[in-house]
């Protein structure tokens, strides 16, 4: 398989986006634009991608994109500056709210057993720095 799977919430990383010239005329000119989790103001990082690499899902609320693992993939910077980017450095936000997401998915499967069990202290520890 040479495309790794991610998914993209319109509402956080489509809905808002900060673009800047040259990520218009991309999108524009074919290409899917959405901010990459965990990446804010001057730290924004844009992913870019084919079109035809993203699907819309869940009533149009999410995006389905493929990420292309054997081939570099055009990230911007907050200035629009784009550049080639690895498939694991493009990937590692998209993995981090994965592997979030399934952890706070065992925690409410474990706490739907024991009704009576008092919740830990921090049991989901946030693996993207927050917004400031």
């Amino acid at each position: 398989d040479n495309y790794e799977k991610v998914t993209i919430n319109k509402e956080k990383l489509v809905d808002g986006l900060k673009v800047s010239d040259k990520t218009q005329e991309m999108s524009r000119n074919g290409y899917f634009i959405s901010r990459m989790p965990g990446t804010y103001g001057d730290k924004q990082q844009t992913l870019i991608l084919p079109k035809e690499q993203v699907f819309t899902t869940d009533e149009e609320k999410t995006f389905v994109a493929f990420l292309p693992k054997n081939r570099p993939i055009l990230v911007a910077d907050a200035k629009g500056n784009v550049k080639e980017e690895r498939f694991d450095v493009v990937f590692a936000p998209y993995d981090a709210v994965n592997r979030n997401m399934k952890k706070v998915k065992e925690l409410q499967q474990s706490l739907s057993k024991k009704p009576d069990a008092p919740l830990p202290a921090m049991a989901v520890k946030p693996t993207l720095p927050l917004p400031k």
